[in-house]
């Protein structure tokens, strides 16, 4: 349900009916561009095999059954309370699904998995292939890092910079008390550690 209402433009403020989509009269929840990067991001999960889910494991998405299904990784709590991880075929939920796998136990399968890397071999070119594809990988991210680093250094000191002048107007009378109070938790909440989630919005109030 969670899934379908990402994918459900109605809350960009459109109507369907009839396969036409019109402007409907109730008011938008997401703006367009929020709405395509959720499309982006959900798009890109299905691409990989990776749906978020509650369950996770790190081998979802990348095993597939002898049918050529993936294998869904579960989790199922039995009468007791115990907790019991498998993997199986994901075209036991799938209509028309026929496939007779049984379920593979987690942690069976994950000794599996590292007996058969253990045997796997590269040649000296795929060897070189995969240090130079992890190495770019590795210097993309440093960058990101890098310039974010920077960004919100810039910040810190655009903020402390207000947050003086702020306190020079409220000694010159330029602001009142409740002012300075209500501008300096503004800048406190946006100093605040958070998650990396995109630029930081632009602050919808003006100040003097």
């Amino acid at each position: 349900m969670i899934h379908r209402i990402l994918r459900d433009d109605y809350y960009l403020g459109l109507v369907t009916r009839d396969g036409v989509k019109r402007q409907g009269r109730h008011t938008p929840l997401i703006d367009q561009a929020t709405f395509d990067q959720v499309q982006k991001v959900l798009d890109g999960h299905r691409a990989s095999g990776d749906r978020s889910h509650k369950h996770q494991h790190y081998l979802k998405g990348t095993m597939f059954c002898a049918c050529g299904k993936r294998l869904g990784y579960g989790r199922h709590r039995g009468k007791c309370g115990v907790s019991y991880e498998y993997f199986s075929c994901l075209s036991r939920v799938q209509r028309g699904g026929r496939c007779n796998a049984p379920y593979f136990p987690v942690q069976r399968t994950e000794r599996a998995i590292v007996s058969r890397y253990k045997r796997e071999t590269y040649q000296d070119n795929e060897r070189t292939e995969v240090r130079e594809a992890l190495r770019a990988y590795v210097e993309a991210k440093s960058e990101i890092a890098r310039r974010e680093s920077d960004r919100h250094t810039r910040r810190l000191r655009e903020l402390t910079g207000e947050q003086q002048k702020l306190v020079q107007l409220y000694y010159k009378g330029g602001v009142s008390e409740e002012v300075l109070k209500a501008e300096q938790e503004h800048i406190e909440t946006e100093r605040a550690p958070r998650p990396s989630n995109g630029p930081t919005p632009p602050h919808a109030r003006s100040r003097t």
